[in-house]
């Protein structure tokens, strides 16, 4: 069983931002499994940068189609991403240190803000997006 299922009720209504968001869940499935194997460091590290390098891509992505939208919470959003975005540079700085390992703590940490983040402030602009009349939504 994933450690995190995606569901229907993730959907934002853009097939290119939807497939992002599994990728994101399915990186954080991929650490998950690594640490519940035992997994060693190094590859659990190159997991997470791994997430990390991901996440910064389906960010920007996602708030270069928020900002095509004329999306009016627009900076409220890329302050989320970036406060998430300097935590897990952190974590991972601490991790290369040797000062935490890969754990059920972060895992939780990982899944709820995603989820959080993708139920919540994503959900706000699912409306925008199928408001939009042009495929905005499928290119971004």
């Amino acid at each position: 069983m994933a450690f995190i299922d995606w569901t229907a009720k993730f959907s934002v209504g853009s097939p290119t931002i939807d497939q992002q968001h599994k990728r994101l869940i399915a990186i954080i499935n991929k650490l998950h499994d690594a640490m519940l194997k035992g997994g060693v460091k190094n590859d659990m590290e190159m997991i997470f940068k791994d997430l990390i390098a991901y996440t910064e891509s389906h960010f920007s992505a996602e708030e270069a189609m928020l900002k095509k939208i004329n999306y009016p919470r627009l900076a409220s959003h890329q302050q989320q991403h970036l406060e998430f975005v300097q935590t897990a540079r952190n974590l991972h700085a601490q991790l290369l240190a040797g000062k935490f390992t890969v754990s059920m703590d972060l895992l939780r940490y990982l899944k709820t803000w995603l989820s959080e983040h993708i139920l919540g402030t994503d959900q706000q602009y699912a409306p925008f997006l199928a408001d939009q009349r042009s495929p905005i939504s499928s290119r971004a």
